[in-house]
């Protein structure tokens, strides 16, 4: 893939040092003439200019109506207030094109120390410059939603909440059910003052801090569009995840024979995805590998995704990567996922790969004393596929070990290729997963 290079900030904006965004491989901007990349790159704001070339404005919110067609901008657009009374902004980047179109969301750093999204938003942007005079619509994105927890490398909001399990509780709060905190109250005003004017979002994560995630990505598998979606960023794996109107997770299992409703998950839900989802947007999430580093291989893949989904629906052509990648693996689309938990502490191996597909009482980790005496050996409790795995050999009692995904069978899908509304499954030896 690429090299160090490709994701540094470049110099003054010329075509001789407008790099490909993953190496080598076909971009956005190498079907037109040079002068025209020229010309179109130097009259954006971006960060590949040694500096801005005008103020970044602020803004109380985004109005798509109110900013220009056939350029890109950049804001700064305000969601809460600190103790000072002064504003806390997210960075806000819109390319908008001249005819109607759907507005495609991108977010990242929702989780702080989950970085690699950042690139991969800059480099999209890098190379929708020259195609915007021909943008169909608007791409909307937010590289860093959580300020706080990026600056301090951690997944938490200053007041020590996962934003993405406070969408759901900020829209009760709307509704008159409770007080919103800080967090909820930052949650909805984002959701509400920018990403509410998307027809689609792709949220991207990570994995967290001292665990290695596989590229795959949640979605609900029951709805054609979001499922069209999911395979078109072709992943290693896709989990069907699904959210209600206050971003819990459903599913159906079947205990001891009779088949009943249940939850799990993440918390009470209350995720981007989630809130996006019951408002009527497409919407997935992309996990990129793993936390305060950039994986450029999973980047390059995520860039190729997102790229294919912006010509599938229509904002921007983009011919070299329509097709899917046919020298990658197919991808395995799970019906759900959980992850095994210790029982014991002490250190802790874990031994398969990511992506790995495994079967049931296959050996997978073991945690031995610190004098190196094995306490327990953990083997698979069904067939399944690796999605993320703990990094950390320090194991206290409950911690995680491997994030197991369900291979969802032939007979659980529909003729289109989305899941059946009536999913039943069959086991259940963990907690459901959620974003």
């Amino acid at each position: 893939m690429g090299t160090d290079a490709d994701f540094e900030p470049d110099g003054e904006a010329t075509d001789d040092n407008v790099t490909h965004p993953m190496g080598t491989g076909p971009t956005l901007a190498d079907r037109i003439p040079v002068m025209a990349r020229r010309q179109s790159i130097r009259e954006i704001i971006y960060y590949f200019s040694s500096k801005p070339v005008t103020t970044i404005p602020t803004v109380t919110s985004l109005n798509i109506d109110d900013w220009p067609a056939g350029q890109i901008s950049v804001m700064w657009v305000h969601i809460v207030s600190d103790a000072f009374g002064s504003p806390v902004c997210v960075p806000v980047m819109l390319a908008k094109g001249p005819a109607p179109g759907k507005v495609v969301g991108l977010t990242a750093a929702i989780h702080g120390n989950e970085v690699s999204g950042i690139p991969t938003i800059q480099k999209i942007f890098h190379d929708l410059a020259p195609h915007i005079c021909n943008l169909k619509g608007a791409v909307v994105a937010v590289p860093c939603c959580n300020q706080f927890g990026f600056e301090n490398a951690t997944r938490f909001y200053q007041d020590g909440s996962d934003l993405n399990r406070c969408f759901a509780s900020a829209f009760k709060a709307e509704k008159g059910v409770g007080t919103a905190t800080r967090s909820h109250q930052y949650c909805k005003n984002l959701f509400e003052r920018v990403l509410a004017n998307c027809n689609v979002l792709i949220d991207l994560h990570t994995a967290s801090f001292g665990r290695h995630n596989s590229f795959y990505v949640r979605a609900d598998m029951r709805l054609p569009s979001v499922a069209r979606l999911a395979r078109l960023v072709q992943p290693q794996i896709i989990v069907h995840n699904v959210r209600d109107a206050r971003g819990i997770c459903h599913v159906r299992i079947r205990s001891n024979g009779v088949s009943q409703v249940g939850t799990g998950g993440d918390g009470g839900g209350g995720t981007l995805r989630g809130a996006a989802t019951a408002r009527g947007i497409d919407s997935v999430t992309i996990e990129i590998g793993d936390s305060t580093s950039f994986n450029r291989t999973l980047i390059g893949m995520t860039y190729a995704g997102i790229a294919r989904v912006l010509d599938d629906i229509g904002v921007v052509e983009v011919p070299e990567f329509r097709a899917l990648d046919e020298t990658r693996p197919p991808t395995v689309i799970c019906s759900h996922s959980y992850w095994m938990q210790t029982d014991v502490g002490g250190v802790l191996d874990v031994v398969p790969r990511c992506a790995e597909l495994v079967v049931r009482g296959q050996f997978l980790a073991s945690v031995v004393d610190i004098f190196g005496f094995v306490i327990r050996k953990y083997v698979a409790p069904e067939d399944g596929v690796v999605i993320g795995k703990s990094t950390n050999p320090a194991n206290v009692q409950g911690d995680r070990i491997l994030h197991l995904g369900v291979v969802a069978p032939p007979a659980m899908f529909n003729d289109d290729g989305t899941i059946q509304r009536d999913v039943v499954i069959t086991s259940q030896h963990g907690v459901i997963c959620g974003d």
